[in-house]
């Protein structure tokens, strides 16, 4: 008897995806025309292009035939006037020097740390070292990504302050307005001690001149300095002065309160 061979099983081959010929390709052809997939773009109610699931590494691509999304409209920078107090003994006056221990740089130093960038503050006027304030006014732009209220930026920068310097005041301004340029006027007030023996509470905040002068006499000398005069032989020369500079001020008020 004789015994039935095993059927025999083969292994099905591996068809290649780049030799399976397109729909329509001639069956005679040596060089089929291969099936390539077919570039697909998927896109949302709103317009925007999602990346192909068969190549999700490629940029997308927006249909043509939908709506961009808009973009968000650019915010522009918020001008931010303050005004601060502050007592200048420890401190080599307004302007920014290079030992960083001025108004100025303490205010740029507390600025740059709310706002992790770089700020610019500019003041109504600069003081010499030892000079105070109590309400001298300045201002900055608040960098387009904060969106806090104004006011907000009174604890924000006292908090990096040192003792010596308050901001009291916080307010939004509009995008033209100065701290230097918009003043319209400033006030000066030197305090004079004729006490013999100068309170300590006093020391560092007035001139001690223990000697008593005529008030009546000091009242009519300051008198004089009333009205519009030129003080160009007070100011300093930075190069910058042309014929149309304005070196004349107007002095409104000069009292002596005893």
């Amino acid at each position: 008897m004789d015994r039935a061979a095993p059927p025999r099983t083969e292994s099905p081959k591996s068809i290649s995806p780049m030799s399976i010929p397109a729909p329509g390709a001639s069956r005679g052809s040596s060089q089929p025309e291969l099936l390539r997939p077919q570039q697909r773009t998927e896109s949302n109610e709103r317009g925007r292009a999602t990346r192909s699931p068969l190549n999700p590494s490629k940029p997308p691509i927006r249909n043509p035939l939908l709506p961009a999304k808009p973009s968000a409209p650019h915010r522009p920078s918020m001008r931010i006037k303050i005004v601060i107090a502050y007592d200048g003994r420890s401190h080599a006056g307004w302007q920014s020097q290079p030992c960083g221990n001025t108004i100025q740089d303490q205010l740029e130093a507390a600025a740059a740390t709310v706002a992790k960038e770089p700020i610019r503050i500019h003041g109504s006027g600069r003081t010499d070292a030892g000079v105070h304030a109590l309400a001298q006014v300045a201002h900055f732009d608040a960098p387009d990504h904060l969106t806090m209220n104004p006011f907000n930026w009174v604890p924000a920068l006292n908090t990096k302050l040192p003792p010596s310097i308050r901001v009291l005041e916080a307010s939004e301004v509009s995008s033209d307005f100065h701290a230097r340029f918009s003043a319209t006027s400033k006030t000066y007030r030197y305090d004079i001690s004729t006490e013999p023996v100068l309170s300590p509470f006093k020391a560092g905040f007035a001139w001690h001149l223990p000697r008593q002068f005529d008030p009546f006499l000091l009242g009519d000398a300051m008198k004089l300095t009333l009205g519009t005069h030129d003080f160009q032989a007070f100011s300093a020369k930075r190069g910058n002065e042309t014929d149309t500079t304005d070196f004349q001020r107007t002095l409104s008020q000069a009292d002596y309160e005893p």
